[in-house]
């Protein structure tokens, strides 16, 4: 188990700047507005060979009155509570008593805290930032997190008080991107697998702001979640943090293995809904189609039936009715997801393949067109995730893509795609002249 290092502050000193600093990656959404970060925000990053998590948290608030600022407080809290050591960021000139709250609050924590005096570009702020000694700790360091400066002396003293923690196993592990409308459920399924309130829950549309990666395990299987904002139709989108957080969204579905695509039970399939699941499917990402607060509406089954029949192009893909306040079909979408993704990854050898294309073909020849017959000769795999496969074509011209629709299916229902687009590519075969 790698330390746990978590970043504190009050909103809006710099945090996520210092976070995708030191991961190396813009994994946090930045604004000049306050409170964009939320949740915790979860990184493995490494100094001088030492591994260790960081932690981004939202702004500190000591007495909020908000009830979404009241769950900001809880999970920086949580974080604390979790930590083996915290850096604490103030702004080189804002010194204020909400500083002296979260300082206090540290010392109580008991967890060794190293003052991080941030935006200090020049050696004239550095001067300044000695006020911060009065905030009692006994190691302060300024630094610019946007520019890096002093970030690299900030992280020596941090691994120092660190135990050694060589690099992670990189074992491939499977990730899973919770997708859907604003306030549809992610975040309370994320929370519900997890068994703890580890992202933000709110009846406010639009919580989550960032994607939020948790490390999760389930029967001996490592995974991760990523809950991800809520995505909306451009119109809608209306600062350039949300267009950006909606972007970050998207980029998470791109590198998922499995989506799953949360549907509210009461509101049925929206234009929104479908351009969501559309996502998936552009980006050949297997998908579990989850249809949520199925706890509210009278006729579960008559609910399911609508939606399936809104979306029967998607015939295919796993669909799981759920109610997360009910802890109804919670981990049955973990499952699907699994049978999903070992779909997405299979490998079938050359004799399978040639034996499903002779018995394929036996049932079913490709159909003439006008006076020209397609001849598939031969079926490969080349590639996984999604599972692609090339057919070797003489008159490749004439193959309907009905047919391509009948081989795609029969490949489904020989080897139990679940839930993954197949691709299939042609080539021509071209004859042979004999000499």
């Amino acid at each position: 188990m790698l330390p746990i290092v978590t970043i504190v502050g009050k909103p809006n000193v710099g945090k996520s700047t210092l976070f995708n600093r030191i991961v190396g990656k813009r994994l946090a959404v930045t604004s000049p507005v306050p409170g964009v970060t939320r949740d915790r925000n979860y990184a493995t990053a490494d100094w001088n060979g030492v591994y260790f998590v960081l932690v981004d948290t939202g702004g500190f608030v000591p007495y909020p009155d908000e009830p979404l600022l009241k769950g900001v407080k809880r999970q920086v809290e949580l974080a604390i509570a979790e930590s083996d050591s915290i850096i604490f960021v103030v702004a080189h000139n804002a010194l204020s008593g909400m500083d002296c709250e979260i300082a206090e609050l540290l010392r109580k924590s008991n967890k060794p805290t190293l003052l991080a005096v941030n935006k200090v570009d020049n050696q004239t702020r550095e001067l300044s930032s000695a006020e911060f000694h009065s905030l009692g700790f006994t190691q302060l360091l300024p630094i610019s997190a946007l520019h890096g400066r002093g970030v690299g002396d900030l992280l020596d003293q941090v691994v120092s008080e660190l135990p050694f923690s060589p690099e992670p196993e990189t074992k491939e592990t499977l990730r899973i991107a919770v997708i859907g409308k604003p306030n549809v459920g992610k975040s309370s399924l994320v929370n519900a697998l997890l068994g703890e309130e580890r992202v933000l829950v709110d009846e406010v549309p639009g919580t989550t702001r960032d994607s939020i990666d948790t490390e999760f395990e389930h029967d001996g299987r490592k995974m991760v979640l990523i809950d991800t904002a809520g995505l909306r139709r451009k119109a809608r989108i209306k600062d350039g943090v949300e267009y950006y957080t909606v972007l970050r969204s998207m980029r998470s579905v791109q590198r998922c293995d499995v989506a799953v695509v949360m549907i509210e039970a009461p509101l049925g399939v929206t234009r929104q809904d479908k351009r969501i699941i559309s996502l998936p499917f552009e980006f050949g990402k297997g998908m579990v189609l989850v249809v949520n607060k199925i706890d509210l509406v009278p006729s579960e089954d008559d609910t399911l039936e609508q939606v399936k029949s809104e979306l029967e192009f998607l015939d295919y893909f796993p669909l799981i009715p759920t109610s997360c306040t009910e802890k109804k079909g919670i981990f049955d979408v973990v499952k699907l997801a699994i049978l999903v993704h070992e779909g997405q990854i299979r490998t079938l050898t050359q004799t399978e393949l040639t034996s499903f294309l002779t018995s394929t073909l036996s049932h079913y020849p490709p159909p003439s067109k006008g006076k020209r017959r397609p001849v598939i000769k031969k079926i490969t795999q080349v590639g996984v995730k999604p599972p692609t496969f090339l057919l070797k074509v003489t008159g490749r011209d004439f193959l309907t893509e009905n047919y391509l629709r009948y081989v795609r299916n029969s490949l489904r229902t020989n080897f139990r795609f679940v839930g993954t687009p197949i691709v299939l590519r042609t080539s021509e075969e071209r004859r042979r002249i004999a000499r």
